[in-house]
């Protein structure tokens, strides 16, 4: 068998590793990943990776439709949201990222469509739920949970609210 080698990545036809729930480590998520084009679902939940990882580089994922980077050491932070955002972003209808140090809730979300489930528990996330959140997937979101953070109010306006005269 030939060895691996990082350009062979982008060409590989591989849609789920399922690599939740090991022992990988590392400082860094192997850069490698975000040139698996064929990624439908990336779940390395449950391990022991550290360091921070920019949400940014995992967008030019076109196909990925499931991402969890659930309880691990990481420290998930947006990254260079304006100039760096790819024009297509996946159509990522599932998103964990429950105890990933998340200090604030990723903008980088309001440019994703078509998300079902959402789940930002068990962060440091402090302040104010955007409105935004409640609006972006309004017609697709079934499942968000938000529990476990320090948030302190919630900006949610009449259009989620029944008219009451």
């Amino acid at each position: 068998m030939a060895p691996y080698r990082s350009s062979d990545a982008s060409s590989s036809g591989l849609t789920f590793p399922d690599l939740k729930e090991n022992q990988l480590s590392g400082q860094h998520i192997p850069r490698s990943f975000s040139q698996l084009q064929s990624l439908y679902i990336l779940d390395l939940s449950m391990n022991d990776f550290s360091g921070l990882l920019e949400l940014n580089t995992l967008w030019r994922l076109r196909k990925l439709s499931f991402l969890s980077l659930s309880n691990n050491k990481l420290s998930v932070v947006d990254g260079e949201v304006n100039n760096s955002l790819p024009p297509i972003l996946p159509k990522i209808d599932s998103l964990y990222l429950s105890s990933c140090k998340l200090r604030k809730v990723p903008i980088s979300l309001m440019h994703l469509n078509h998300t079902q489930i959402l789940d930002l528990s068990s962060n440091q996330i402090q302040g104010t739920v955007p409105e935004w959140l409640w609006k972006k997937w309004s017609h697709s979101l079934t499942y968000m949970n938000l529990s476990r953070n320090n948030f302190s109010s919630m900006e949610l306006s009449s259009y989620f609210l029944p008219n009451m005269q």
